[in-house]
């Protein structure tokens, strides 16, 4: 997936994320991001995202930049009490791989977290009783 590709789906799971975006375009969401502070944010999710599960389709990257950041916003919100917004969520990107293991304990460390999107992630790790 190329660059602008994984830029429209952060766009996207934030708007998923903060119903208050939903009527801004994509290149107004862009703009108050900023742009290096946009990349910042894309890069930090690129690298922790296919850190902790390889290749994904465009579906299933969407799907976890969406899980990912939920689980963000909750981070935020219930344990620092900071509320999520557009500026928090990207300032805070820094937090993402200890919000998600506080989530989803060592799914990320042992290559487990594309489970929480796609239940045939496991079926590799499945043996067969016999």
């Amino acid at each position: 997936m190329n660059t602008a590709d994984r830029e429209q789906m952060f766009v996207l799971a934030l708007k998923e994320l903060l119903p208050s975006l939903r009527s801004n375009s994509d290149k107004q969401i862009r703009d108050k991001i900023g742009k290096e502070k946009l990349n910042e944010a894309i890069e930090s999710m690129t690298d922790y995202v296919e850190g902790a599960c390889g290749e994904l389709n465009r579906n299933e990257t969407f799907a976890m930049y969406v899980q990912v950041l939920k689980q963000l916003s909750a981070y935020l919100t219930g344990t620092m009490s900071i509320p999520f917004t557009l500026n928090t969520a990207t300032t805070h990107m820094s937090l993402l791989a200890y919000a998600v293991d506080q989530a989803f304990p060592g799914y990320a460390e042992v290559g487990l977290l594309k489970s929480i999107i796609s239940p045939k992630a496991l079926q590799p790790l499945v043996r067969k009783a016999g």
